[in-house]
This record gives structure tokens, sequence and C-alpha cells, in this order.
């Protein structure tokens, strides 16, 4: 069982990555970089978001807390980095945030 959560990220990713084919409006992620991100403010429409940064490889809705979020993998520089998009649920952009790609890197479980 433990073996089956250590797997279970690099499952996701291979099935992100896989969706990735069959849109065009997902860019790849050594297209993207930090800079594409800092264009990003508050309050744009998905729309404008997925002008800026493409469709995502993989979106979650979260009914609790009444928000979409956008996962973005992306390589910048030498380090590999995951940006998720937040938006509320008449998709106004909440907030981004930046963090190492943990699926990569390992999460230390």
């Amino acid at each position: 069982m433990n073996r089956f959560f250590r797997l279970f990220p690099a499952l996701v990713v291979l099935l992100a990555s896989a969706g990735c084919a069959t849109d065009p409006g997902v860019r790849a992620g050594w297209t993207l970089s930090d800079a594409d991100f800092n264009q990003l403010k508050p309050g744009m429409s998905q729309a404008q978001v997925a002008k800026i940064i493409g469709n995502p490889p993989m979106k979650m809705t979260f009914a609790r807390q009444q928000e979409e979020v956008w996962d973005y993998a992306y390589i910048e520089t030498h380090f590999r980095l995951r940006s998720s998009v937040y938006f509320d649920m008449r998709g106004v952009m909440k907030y981004h945030t930046r963090e190492m790609d943990q699926v990569y890197y390992g999460c230390g479980c």
C-alpha cells in the first residue's frame, strides 16, 4: 500500500501529460517561465489567464472552498517548478502560487 502512495504522483503526472497531446491549447512546460506567471493579476478571467499561459494540463474543482485550481509544471533555469492558479466559481482569478515540483524532487514520504 505504501508503494502505491509513492507511485501515485507519477501516475497523476503521466495522465496529465497524456492529456496534453489531445488539447492544442496546452503549452508544453519548457515553453513556460516565471515571466509568464508574473503577468497574472487577481481579477483576470479564465480566458485571460489561458491566453497568457495556455490551458491547464490539470484542473481541479474544490466545492467546499468554492474554487477551481489550474496546475502547471514548468522548468525555470535548472529547476522544475509547479504553479497553481486559483479561481472562484465565477471564473475570476484569486491568486497563484509557485513551488518546487514535489513530483519530480520527491515529497519525502
